[in-house]
């Protein structure tokens, strides 16, 4: 008798439905992966927002037609089911044409609103301590800005 060579077909189902196992978890690790990437960016964009309204109340940025300027608020809402951040200048008479707004990723919520307002030449915020908490799914993003102003980036949880 001939030997035949080759595999049965249930060694070639066995290496198949181990391939697929492998294949699942490496798309959850990417799906996690990426969930995480998004919290990041969200909070990070928020970050820098939040900065760039500290350094324009800081250096007394007036925009086009504002006399008196108090300071830049950073706010945000949801318009349409999309998360938006905008940066205004607080400031007579009010002007809404230098709002800035800005989109959080798709997916990326906040637990709660803001409002945080940072002061001109005295520096600081009018308002108490605010905690920023991003999520996208499962994932957080945490922030906090004190009442003197400080931005403390606590990063994921």
């Amino acid at each position: 008798m001939k030997s035949k060579r080759g595999f049965t077909i249930i060694e070639l189902l066995v290496v198949v439905t181990i391939m697929l196992v492998m294949l699942g978890g490496g798309i959850a690790a990417f799906i996690k992966f990426n969930e995480k990437q998004k919290a990041i960016s969200g909070g990070k964009l928020i970050l820098e927002q939040l900065r760039s309204a500290q350094t324009l109340a800081r250096i007394g940025e007036k925009p086009t037609g504002c006399t008196k300027l108090e300071g830049y608020r950073v706010s945000s809402y949801v318009e349409a089911g999309i998360t938006k951040i905008k940066v205004s200048p607080v400031c007579l008479p009010a002007i809404s044409s230098a709002d800035k707004i800005t989109p959080l990723p798709d997916g990326v919520t906040l637990e709660s609103s803001f409002n945080i307002s940072f002061r001109g030449l005295h520096g600081g915020t009018n308002d108490p301590e605010t905690k920023i908490v991003v999520k996208n799914n499962t994932i957080i993003y945490e922030l906090t800005v004190t009442k003197g102003g400080e931005i403390i980036d606590t990063g994921l949880k």
